[in-house]
Formats: C-alpha cells, structure tokens, sequence
C-alpha cells in the first residue's frame, strides 16, 4: 500500500466563477443534479467515495459504479489528442502553456508547510487555474467525444473500481507452492557454494564457461535472445532450468502477492485499466497490477518443483 492520500485542497469552476480551498470549506450542496468534470475522475471517485465513508464530506448522487454525470476530461483528451496529463491536454487542446512549478513544489507538503513558508496563496492560485483549464478543455472538445467512447470510458472506471472475486484459499497455495519452486531452484545453482549470490552474473558466467556454453544475454537488452538461451540450455544444464524456474516464479509469485495485498473483505481485488492508453487507443495496464498481463497457460510444476515447460509432458 501506497502513503496516504490528505484531500486538502478542491478547486471547482462553472465558466463564470471559480473556488478553491479546503474541502470543508466547500458548499457540496451546490453540486446537486450538475455535470461534472474532472481531469483524472477515477482519482476523484476514489478520493470522494473514501471521504464520504470517513464522514469528511459527501458529493450528492456519489455512487461506487455507474455516474454517467462525472466525465473524465483525461479519457478525453487521451482519445483526442493522445495526451493523458493536463498539462499537456490544455497545451494541444487549448494552446495554452501550464507553468506546473507550483504543482512540483508542493510535493511532500502539507497546507501547514506551505502556509509556514509563505506560498499558500500560490497553490490555491494554481489550484483555481486547474480547475478553469479543465472546465474550458471540456467545454472546447467534449462533442468531438463519441457517446459510445465515453460509455465505454465509464465502464473502464466501473469495472474496475467492482473488481474480481478471488478464490483465496487457491491464490495462498499458489504462492506457498511458487516458494517452494524457488527454494529448490536456488539449491541448484552452483556458484552459491562458491560465494557467490543466486542472480550473481559474475556467478553465471563462470558456471557456463565451466560447462562450455555461451553465457546469457542481458535480459534488459534482449529479452528474446535471452528467453531463446533459457530454451536451449535449460533442458541440458540444471542450473539453467533453475535460473528459469526462479525467473518465472519471482514474476508469477510477484503478482499473487500484489493481489493478495490489495483483496478486499468481500474476496474482490479492484484493478485499474488505462482507456486509450496507448496510441492505437487500446487499453493498458495501470496500477502495478496489469490483469491484461496474466499468464496466458496454466503453470504445472512436477515432483521436483520444478515447472513443465512442456504442458505436452503433463
């Protein structure tokens, strides 16, 4: 889990008058039946949604899934103009250059801080100016916003935020199984007698050069070549199968810890996709957690603990 997040400051603009400061300060009421736009909305939800169960402040109509009333001016511009932050946004979709110095300074900050030091008024000035940005971007360009894409820019949002049911007894045996793989892998690799730690590349190459083999490739540099070295050598060489196996492991291991760390009381995991998140305006993962990124085959890990990488063999 991330820091906390502290909702100090709002800003709100309706074309003709402009607010910001702290939520408390702020007349919710007045909300009541508006459309509303907010440059990261999903963001926006999640803060609010969180507020209103803490009793802090309530939007009127706030629903967990499902307000066709709160637009997300990001998802707009991201299908317009390819551009996600509103920086950015504002410059292609209005001409207008965001100085975002103020923004960079109040990282770490709190409202005591910058009162303390003397720039407050700066800060609610950007805030005022972020709210006017996205309220005139939305203005300039929402109609060029097909219904069907911004339907399915809610849906990304809803979807998400409602999550997946786990079968949590399977996702803990998962990870105590890949433990497992781990531990036996590592035993398999020589150089660690020698003193050497388990990914020690100075380790490895020493072992090939010992067996007569090429070491690997830099994985970072080349991915293929790398994975091709894995599927050459791995079923003539122990210790490349078990630097195979603690690869695949570790990444597959990762991932059930991520979920395991954000399932919620109900066995639900929310997840978080990007709408147009690449250029061809496909979806992308988002959050450290890219459910489109899961592994496409099942993993069967034999006697040994060590993994199949023939399903042929099963």
């Amino acid at each position: 889990a991330g820091p906390p997040t502290v909702p100090y400051l709002l800003s709100v603009c309706d074309g003709t008058e402009v607010w910001a400061g702290p939520p408390a300060d702020f007349n919710f009421a007045s909300l009541e039946g508006a459309e509303l736009v907010s440059h990261n909305s999903a963001f926006d939800e999640e803060i609010s949604l969180a507020a209103a169960e803490r009793g802090e402040f309530q939007i009127p109509g706030l629903q967990p899934y499902d307000m066709p009333n709160w637009h997300c001016s990001m998802n707009m511009a991201a299908y317009l103009f390819n551009v996600r932050s509103l920086a950015e946004s504002v410059k292609v979709g209005l001409g207008i250059d965001v100085n975002k110095g103020v923004r960079d300074r109040a990282k770490g900050k709190l409202p005591e801080d910058m009162k303390k030091e003397g720039w407050w008024d700066d800060m609610v000035l950007y805030a005022k100016l972020d709210a006017q940005h996205c309220f005139h971007l939305w203005e300039k360009h929402n109609s060029k916003w097909p219904v069907f894409e911004r339907r399915l820019s809610r849906l990304t949002i809803d979807q998400g935020r409602y999550g997946v049911r786990i079968d949590v007894p399977a996702l803990r045996r998962g990870i105590e199984l890949l433990s497992k793989v781990i531990f036996r892998a590592t035993q398999n690799l020589p150089w660690i007698a020698r003193g050497n730690k388990p990914a020690s590349p100075i380790g490895i190459a020493e072992e090939c050069r010992l067996v007569g083999i090429p070491p690997p490739p830099v994985k970072a540099h080349d991915p293929e070549a790398a994975e091709a070295w894995e599927t050459e050598y791995a079923p003539k060489h122990k210790f490349v199968l078990a630097l195979r196996n603690i690869r695949k492991a570790k990444k597959t291991k990762a991932t059930l810890e991520t979920i395991l760390l954000r399932l919620r009381e109900d066995d639900t995991v929310a997840f978080s996709l990007k709408y147009a998140g690449a250029h061809t305006l496909r979806f992308a993962g988002d959050s450290g957690w890219n459910l489109q990124n899961m592994n496409k085959e099942p993993l069967f890990v034999d006697s040994e603990f060590s993994f199949v990488f023939d399903p042929k063999a099963c």
